[in-house]
């Protein structure tokens, strides 16, 4: 469950009838739910903090010109560069052979898959 400070601060309690104040149930209720999302927070945060100190660690050995793995296999990213656009092939000229146009189309057709895979 999400809790949002817009929820904290629009919660409404039960006036109990008998005695002043609201009823203690839904107040310890509610603060069970804070008490909760807080921990999830702060669970989120080390294990943030955690991959950050790892990636700033491997950035560092990278400048340095000696990579570190320090992350799990599970847990890696790759990172792809941008597609490049397919080398343009000029049609071939009319005195080349047949093959020299088919190997060119072949080639084009290749370029065009190996971006569209890489993409």
């Amino acid at each position: 469950m999400a809790l949002t400070p817009e929820d904290v601060l629009n919660q409404k309690f039960t006036i109990t009838k008998f005695r002043d104040g609201y009823d203690l149930d839904q107040v310890d209720e509610f603060l069970d739910t804070i008490v909760e999302e807080l921990r999830e927070r702060e669970q989120t945060e080390a294990e943030l903090r955690e991959q950050l100190e790892a990636a700033h660690a491997e950035i560092a050995s990278l400048k340095d010109g000696a990579p570190v793995d320090t992350a799990p296999a599970s847990e890696r990213t790759i990172v792809v560069d941008a597609p490049q656009p397919a080398a343009q092939v000029e049609p071939a000229p009319s005195n080349h052979s047949a093959d020299s146009v088919k190997s060119s189309a072949m080639l084009q057709l290749a370029l065009e898959l190996h971006d569209k895979h890489v993409a």
